[in-house]
């Protein structure tokens, strides 16, 4: 699913999550690109990019009302309705709330 953009060079790039990953390795396998012409070897992450698994949690972090947080930022594809957008979020993390105890969920912005 789209997860947004990163802009480079004025150019922006289209973002997807889904995949999950055990190494930096396996991420430096991902194929991005495979046109399936002979002669011409699939592209890889590793051929665009330098992967590396970095652990910033002591720099990077959230108090939100006075405790630890993560922040997550959603953001729709244009052909949906804000409304049903945020509809959704919402009763997904009622249904996160009953499903793990002690779950503290925090509404920071709706649009």
């Amino acid at each position: 699913m789209p997860a947004g953009y990163v802009t480079e060079d004025g150019v922006d790039w289209l973002v997807y999550v889904g995949d999950s990953f055990q190494s930096a390795e396996e991420l430096n396998g991902l194929i991005l690109l495979d046109l399936g012409l002979d002669g011409l070897e699939p592209v890889c992450l590793s051929d665009v990019a330098e992967v590396l698994i970095a652990d910033n949690a002591d720099s990077t972090y959230a108090r939100i009302n006075g405790s630890d947080g993560v922040l997550l930022t959603f953001n729709k594809q244009s052909n949906y309705a804000t409304a049903t957008v945020s509809e959704n979020i919402l009763n997904a993390f009622d249904g996160f709330r009953q499903r793990y105890e002690g779950l503290s969920l925090t509404t920071l912005m709706d649009q």
